[in-house]
C-alpha cells in the first residue's frame, strides 16, 4: 500500500481596506464640529487693514569734526605784573576856566596798562597849553592830546583866565617943553589909537604827584627785623592816583628771621591811619614751593594758602602777636585793608627752629 503524501498548502488572502467608522471630535471651544478625515473648507483671507505710520522726523545731519587742542603753559617769570591799571588824573587851570574831554571815557579814570586816551581841551576862553604827563617830544598846544597809559598820568588843562581884562587906554601926558603949532590937518577918518595887548599871569607850573606806592611793613623778633616784599596790591593816594598789580607768586627777603617757638611776633605797618583789616596767615613751605625766580633780589613763593593758619591782628600801626609754630620753614602772609586807599599783601620769611 501505498502513502501518497498529502500537502496541504493553505493559500492565504490579502486583506482587503476597510473604511473606518467616521467619529466626532470636539473643538476645545465647542463653536465648531469637524469630521475627522473629512476635507475642511478653505478659509478665505482677510486682508486687515493697516494703520497709517506717522514718520519719525530724522534730524539732518551734521558734519562732526574732532578737534585736539593742545595748551601750552607760557611761564611767567615770577614778579612780573600780571595784571595793571592806572589812573588818569585831570586838572583845569585857572580852576573853573575849562574842562577836559577824555575819549574813552571810565569809571574813576582807571584805564588798563598800554591805553590810549584821547584828551580834548575846552577852554571858556582862550587854550593855552597842555602840562604834565604828556608824551615826549609832543606838542603842549595840540589839540586834542593823545595820552597812553604806560604809568600812572596827570595831565594839566592851561587855559586863558576868564577873569583876565585888557588894562584902560593910557592918558597921554602933555610935552611941555613945545608947543607945536596947530595946523589945519584934514579929517579923513575916524582917529584909532593902538590898544595895549592884556599880560596874563599863568599859574604857576604844576608840580606833579609823586606816583601811589603802598606804605611798607616791617617784622621784628627779637633784635631781627626784616622788610616785607610787597606783593599784590591795589592803591590810590589822597589826590586819587592809583595803582593795581596782581602778582605772580609773593616775594620775601632772601634770609629768614629766625625763631624759636613760641615768639612774639611785632608787625609795623608805615602809614599815618590804622588799618581797616589785618589778616595774618602762618603758611609752612619748602624749597618745592619756591619760584626759580630772584626779582628785584627777593624769594619768591607759589603756596597753598589753606594748609596756613589764620590770624586776626589788632588794627593798629604797631602790633604784637604770639606765636608757637612747629620748627620749619613759613611765609607770613599780611593782608591790610586801609578804607578808601586800597588793599596790599605783604611777605615775611620766617624759620622756626
Amino acid at each position: 500500500m501505498f502513502l501518497i503524501p498529502a500537502v496541504l498548502m493553505v493559500v492565504g488572502c490579502a486583506a482587503q481596506d476597510v473604511e473606518p467608522t467616521p467619529t466626532t471630535q470636539a473643538i476645545a471651544d465647542a463653536a465648531l464640529n469637524t469630521v475627522i478625515n473629512t476635507a475642511v473648507p478653505t478659509s478665505t483671507p482677510v486682508t486687515l487693514p493697516t494703520p497709517t505710520d506717522t514718520p519719525f522726523p530724522i534730524p539732518t545731519p551734521t558734519e562732526v569734526y574732532e578737534a585736539v587742542i593742545i595748551v601750552v603753559p607760557t611761564r611767567v617769570p615770577p614778579g612780573t605784573p600780571l595784571y595793571q591799571s592806572w589812573r588818569l588824573e585831570t586838572a583845569v587851570r585857572p580852576e573853573g576856566a575849562g574842562n577836559i574831554t577824555l575819549s574813552p571815557r571810565q569809571e574813576n579814570q582807571m584805564y588798563d596798562r598800554g591805553s590810549t586816551i584821547i584828551a580834548t581841551a575846552n577852554c571858556d576862553v582862550d587854550f593855552l597849553r597842555w602840562e604834565g604827563d604828556i608824551p615826549d617830544g609832543s606838542d603842549k598846544t595840540a589839540n586834542p592830546m593823545t595820552i597812553i597809559m604806560a604809568g600812572p598820568r596827570i595831565l594839566y588843562l592851561i587855559c586863558v583866565d576868564p577873569l583876565q581884562t585888557p588894562t584902560g587906554i593910557p592918558t597921554p601926558t602933555p610935552d611941555t617943553k613945545s608947543t607945536p603949532t596947530p595946523m589945519a590937518t584934514p579929517m579923513t577918518g575916524p582917529t584909532t589909537l593902538p590898544v595895549p595887548i592884556p599880560t596874563l599871569t599863568l599859574a604857576p607850573e604844576p608840580t606833579l604827584a609823586v606816583s601811589p606806592r603802598p606804605p611798607s611793613a616791617v617784622l621784628t623778633i627779637g633784635e631781627q627785623d626784616q622788610t616785607a616784599g610787597l606783593g599784590t596790591y591795589c592803591w590810590s593816594n589822597d589826590r586819587g592816583v592809583g595803582i593795581c598789580a596782581d602778582m605772580y607768586g609773593l616775594p620775601t627777603a632772601q634770609e629768614p628771621l629766625l625763631a624759636d617757638s613760641p615768639f612774639a611776633a611785632y608787625f609795623q605797618f608805615f602809614l599815618d591811619r590804622p588799618a581797616a583789616q589785618l589778616e595774618l596767615r602762618v603758611i609752612p613751605v619748602t624749597v618745592d614751593d619756591q619760584l626759580d625766580s630772584e626779582a628785584g633780589g627777593s624769594r619768591w613763593w607759589q603756596y597753598n594758602r589753606e594748609l596756613g593758619a589764620k590770624f586776626s591782628l589788632p588794627l593798629e600801626q604797631e602790633t604784637t602777636v604770639e606765636l608757637s609754630p612747629e620748627p620749619g620753614l613759613y611765609v607770613f602772609e599780611v593782608f591790610a585793608d586801609w578804607t578808601g586807599l586800597g588793599q596790599v599783601t605783604y611777605g615775611f620769611l620766617v624759620e622756626v627752629r
